[in-house]
């Protein structure tokens, strides 16, 4: 497999996320002006943002062919995904997905013609009954290949967001089992590769912070 990028790089992606946190209004406003998903990967992407250069360089492929929604690309699609944090406990929100089998984070595919805030609000709101009070900055992209031949998707091109919350109600027709779980926790609970490697480099990063 891949190694995850340097630790030098991981520095890099840090320091990048806390400038990410402190200029937060300048860049969700320009997310929010951004006339079209294309327009915003186009904007955000860059390769300290992803857990390898392979997946930097796949995520640009996509972007430029430019079928990035479900609707217009079912093998091959973007969505969002969400890590629900609570501060106060440093508990973080894992579901278990009738669909996918196992344990993993709350989120879902982006719909023709939404961005990625009107995805994000969207999925968490269907998913865990929850109203965001702002859009969150995303702080990483994954490219993560799917192995279920039931199904038309073969990659999913995911992007990350981090929620500070405490309470969520989760919708039961979705999920055999949903749960709060210490960080520790997380890593026997979730088993896919890529959401590993997801919670490898936040806590690396230290991004489960007061």
């Amino acid at each position: 497999s891949t190694p995850l990028y340097s630790s030098a790089a991981s520095d890099v992606y840090k320091r990048q996320y806390i400038y990410f946190i402190k200029n937060n209004y300048t860049n969700i406003t320009y997310m929010q002006k951004a006339k079209s998903l294309k327009n915003q990967f186009n904007s955000l992407i860059n390769p300290t943002l992803f857990l390898t250069p392979e997946e930097y360089k796949a995520f640009r492929t996509l972007i430029t062919n430019g079928k990035l929604t479900k609707a217009d690309n079912p093998a091959h699609h973007c969505g969002v995904m969400a890590i629900p944090y609570n501060k106060t406990s440093k508990e973080l929100f894992i579901v278990h997905h009738k669909k996918a089998n196992q344990w993993i984070f709350p989120g879902g595919h982006i719909e023709k013609n939404e961005l990625l805030e009107t995805a994000l609000v969207r999925e968490m709101r269907e998913e865990l009954g929850i109203t965001l009070p702002h859009t969150s900055f995303p702080f990483m992209f994954s490219v993560m290949p799917i192995d279920n031949k039931s199904h038309t998707c073969r990659t999913h091109f995911d992007t990350w967001f981090l929620l500070t919350v405490t309470e969520v109600f989760p919708d039961c027709s979705e999920f055999n089992e949903t749960k709060w779980v210490s960080i520790p926790s997380a890593f026997t609970h979730i088993t896919h590769l890529t959401y590993l490697n997801v919670l490898k480099r936040m806590q690396k990063s230290n991004l489960f912070v007061n």
